[in-house]
């Protein structure tokens, strides 16, 4: 079944602190694509790690990464509270990452403008300050008193001119200005439980709200209104991506389930499974990942053992990583440019596609940056890549860590770093 109704109801219990907002339209949006990490794949990591190892697609050019001098990366300093980075994204401003630990607490880095970092925008050489709230304001933390289920699910989206961060940790969704800290409203306390969150690219005011009874909400802040709902997906819907090239939304679920949705009216456009081919892992719940490349005509498809590239009103599947053996994907990204793809396996490895062919450019090993005894307890599972600086990436792991990565020679890319 599958219906777009315009509800015009108001979305329950919202709860606004009393200040008044003001969301200016935004446009070309970003959304972030950064994945939770199931339980069950700590126990595929522990069974499959050999496979991985063997699976990639061999081409003449690639690179092994096996050690530190090999490449240039730098360990954010951990917060003491947080012991598990969920969600991570850059600013769209590229000066600072922003980070979601599974308590529910957001961290900020800013990298400032100094005579070592003359263009203030993050790297691996300079480190950055972690941000604190002002006196009187508590850091940005996600309601949790309202979590109903055990496996809550988080997620978050930060809006174009960065002024603005929606997110939620299971909870109700929480929209703070991340230069104050300050929580401007709550809403949607659950359940359904939230599971998916974009900001519309035409107005900051409107966002959509995936949720884990399989509908989507197009969301209007500044009234605490729900605009249209949409139903077409059978099981939690786990992925929303906007492209204002098409005027579509394009959404994903645990099934592997894709629908692209217009924006204008919000009707049904296209629905389709993702087309997963090649050995299959064991069967577990996965996010379906959908990120959009910066042309905004074809999306990055990404699934527990799928990685593809589809063109996006059609939902054809352009080009298809199959590897040798099985697999299990943690999360995937698209460089700025759109020319690399970067991928984390749960094996710790960190891997550099040529976007164009899925051909495997770079493998960084987990003994590249991890120490013997930190690789058999901790492991990468969200990943974000630097938004103006193409061979730039950040992965946040279970232990609360976070890596920024770049080439060993500056201005050098990942295939010639060798």
């Amino acid at each position: 079944m599958h219906n777009v109704s315009n509800s015009g109801s108001s979305a329950s219990a919202l709860t606004n602190s009393g200040t008044t907002l003001e969301l200016k339209p935004s446009t070309n949006e970003r959304p972030s694509m950064v994945s939770d990490q199931r339980e069950c794949k700590k126990v595929l990591r522990d069974v499959i790690p050999k496979s991985i190892e063997e699976s990639y697609n061999k081409s003449k050019n690639m690179f092994d990464i096996c050690d530190p001098s090999q490449c240039q990366f730098l360990q954010l300093h951990k917060h003491p509270e947080v012991n598990k980075i969920v969600r991570l994204t850059y600013t769209n401003a590229g000066n600072a990452i922003l980070a979601l630990g599974s308590n529910g607490t957001h961290l900020v880095w800013f990298w400032p403008r100094t005579n070592l970092n003359l263009d203030g925008k993050a790297n691996a050489k300079v480190y950055p300050q972690l941000w604190q709230p002002k006196s009187g304001f508590k850091s940005m933390i996600n309601d949790l008193t309202s979590i109903k289920c055990g496996n809550p699910v988080s997620c978050f989206a930060l809006s174009k001119q960065d002024a603005y961060l929606i997110s939620t940790s299971g909870g109700k969704i929480s929209l703070f200005n991340i230069f104050t800290f300050k929580t401007l409203t709550t809403a949607m306390p659950p359940p359904p439980m939230v599971t998916s969150l974009a900001f519309y690219p035409e107005d900051n005011n409107i966002f959509a709200i995936g949720l884990d009874n399989s509908t989507i909400l197009i969301y209007y802040v500044l009234k605490d209104e729900v605009l249209f709902n949409l139903e077409g997906h059978s099981k939690r819907v786990t992925a929303l991506a906007f492209s204002k090239t098409w005027n579509i939304l394009i959404s994903g679920d645990v099934n592997a389930q894709i629908i692209v949705w217009k924006t204008e009216g919000w009707g049904k456009l296209k629905d389709r499974y993702l087309q997963i081919h090649g050995q299959k892992v064991p069967e577990v719940q996965s996010e379906t990942q959908i990120q959009f490349h910066p042309d905004q005509t074809n999306f990055l498809a990404v699934h527990d053992s799928h990685l593809a590239i589809y063109e996006a009103t059609e939902l054809r599947c352009v080009k298809q990583w199959v590897p040798e053996v099985p697999v299990v994907i943690s999360q995937a990204t698209f460089s700025s440019n759109g020319h690399s793809v970067y991928a984390i396996f749960v094996d710790g490895t960190l891997a550099i596609f040529e976007a164009s062919n899925l051909q495997v450019l770079c493998r960084v090993h987990p003994c590249a940056y991890l120490s013997p005894t930190s690789r058999l307890s901790m492991w990468p599972i969200s990943i974000a890549a630097h938004p103006l600086k193409p061979t730039q990436f950040a992965v946040g792991l279970t232990d609360g860590s976070i890596y920024v990565f770049e080439p060993r020679e500056l201005g050098g890319n990942w295939i010639k770093t060798q």
